[in-house]
């Protein structure tokens, strides 16, 4: 339905949600696809809220695929959109978190 009203927003949302129910079954492949398409998505629309999530999620995935080196580069790409656009979300304290976690 989003992609025939062209709702390119609605699509990215779609897939991270779609991700999520992914990741909570531990089927951490096709979670990290559909973030990866939602982080495209979100980064062709320049829409940072939504680049800034899909880097943590996937930031997420690779600690579970103990892959800690690709989820420091996630989580520190996340960081630099926070900085670069001083983006205030509703969760800053559990990204602040995670990025002392994985940069410290």
């Amino acid at each position: 339905m989003m992609e025939e009203l062209n709702d390119s927003v609605g699509i990215a949302i779609s897939n991270g949600n779609i991700g999520l129910v992914y990741d909570e079954i531990k089927d951490n492949q096709t979670a990290l696809e559909y973030y990866q398409k939602a982080l495209k998505i979100n980064k062709s629309l320049n829409r940072y809220e939504g680049i800034i999530i899909n880097l943590n999620n996937i930031g997420h995935i690779y600690i579970d695929l103990e892959q800690s080196s690709k989820a420091k580069n996630y989580f520190l790409n996340q960081k630099n959109c926070l900085v670069y656009k001083e983006i205030q979300l509703t969760y800053p304290i559990a990204i602040s978190a995670w990025l002392k976690f994985i940069i410290t």
